[in-house]
């Protein structure tokens, strides 16, 4: 299971280069970096906010296909619910959905509910591309960057994400695991001494957006 009380905010967080200086940036030193950035964005899908009243058919059933898995449960809402908005079922979290799920979303898309079911693991460095060193009117008018292309694989995959049902309810999910392998690319400036993480749209959460379908 993902511990997502792990998970902050990310966008144009501070990610100190262990071991290294300004001059001597080196490939190698932006693999832990990488790594947790995306240590704090991991693989989701977004749905709708839970707890939920829903009488459309459609939606009901996507959402059994997390009952059937025992992220959620279902019941009766209550009558004055119903009677506003048609017959209708509650869904809400169970004590081992409550663990996947994101209620503020991820850094990408926030406030977006997410169910996030798995990581990415940053296996190598690709490509670097480091700017030198500048003086210090030309750092001020531009930030020195670091442009980085990693490999990467998705892994600690949650069961019930790979379940058939959930996947043709979800369709982001398998979309999201066939990044596996994949390479990315990410961002960083110089400033303040501290290689600066940029937010990253090498994984742009594909179909996460897509609220089920």
């Amino acid at each position: 299971m993902i511990d997502l009380r792990a998970c902050g905010l990310v966008l144009l967080a501070a990610l100190a280069c262990s071991g290294c200086r300004d001059a001597e940036a080196q490939g190698e030193d932006f693999l832990p970096l990488i790594q947790a950035y995306f240590d704090k964005e991991p693989v989701c899908v977004a749905v709708r906010r839970i707890p939920i009243d829903t009488n459309d058919a459609w939606v009901q059933g996507n959402l059994r296909t997390l009952v059937d898995q025992g992220l959620l449960a279902e019941e009766t809402p209550p009558a004055d619910v119903s009677a506003a908005i048609g017959p209708s079922r509650r869904f809400t979290l169970t004590q081992a959905g409550a663990g996947f799920y994101r209620a503020e979303g991820l850094p990408e898309i926030p406030r977006q509910p997410v169910l996030c079911f798995a990581r990415r693991e940053i296996t190598g460095i690709v490509a670097t591309e480091i700017e030198p060193p500048r003086g210090e009117e030309d750092f001020a008018l531009e930030p020195r960057k670091a442009r980085i292309t990693f490999d990467q694989r998705v892994v600690e995959i949650a069961p019930w994400a790979e379940a058939k049902a959930v996947q043709a309810a979800f369709s982001a999910i398998p979309t999201q695991l066939r990044t596996s392998g994949e390479k990315g690319k990410i961002e960083f400036v110089w400033k303040d001494g501290t290689w600066l993480a940029q937010p990253s749209y090498a994984f742009p959460l594909r179909d996460a957006r897509q609220l089920g379908r």
